[in-house]
């Protein structure tokens, strides 16, 4: 089973809002277009996820989470619906000082989302597999309209079931 870890990136706290990344289309990525969390695979040579963590979220969006965030909690992993065979680490980390994100070559833009902005939807998508209904989060702000769905949206899932925790985690470093 191979394995990949994402970073959930926080910051602020009135409201909280998350980096998220839309990846460039690709035909070879399976995940081609879609929005994401920064991460990826891990690869020979990485010690442990986190440290495949922080070298895909430097590639990717130029965050040295070492130096530029805390890691202030660990959800359960999960498993991509196209490729269940990818177990996915998805750590949650808060920013410690203001970012310049310079997007790498497989990130076509971010963007930094307030949790409170989104809002739960079912949309008519291009899912790869053809033209369905999915349930997404959805935000519209700023004349953009993403929609967050499959494996990302189910790890949104999971951190909002554990937000409690991971609140009192991100006060707790202040």
């Amino acid at each position: 089973m191979s394995e990949a870890g994402v970073a959930i990136i926080l910051r602020s706290l009135e409201p909280v809002e998350c980096l998220f990344i839309k990846r460039v289309v690709s035909p070879t990525d399976p995940w081609s277009g879609h929005i994401a969390f920064p991460g990826g695979r891990r690869k020979e040579g990485d010690r442990d996820i986190l440290d495949t963590i922080y070298r895909e979220v430097l590639e990717e969006v130029s965050i040295d989470l070492r130096s530029d965030a805390e890691l202030i909690y660990r959800l359960p992993p999960t498993f991509p619906g196209n490729m269940p065979e990818l177990k996915v680490h998805p750590y949650v980390f808060r920013l410690t000082r203001d970012v310049d994100i310079k997007p790498g070559m497989e990130v076509e833009r971010f963007y930094w989302i307030s949790l409170m902005d989104l809002s739960i939807e079912s949309v008519l998508m291009d899912t790869h597999r053809g033209k369905r209904m999915v349930e997404a989060y959805v935000y519209r702000g700023s004349g953009e309209h993403v929609v967050i769905w499959g494996m990302t949206k189910r790890i949104l899932d999971s951190m909002f079931s554990h937000m409690d925790r991971i609140l009192t985690g991100y006060r707790n470093i202040y």
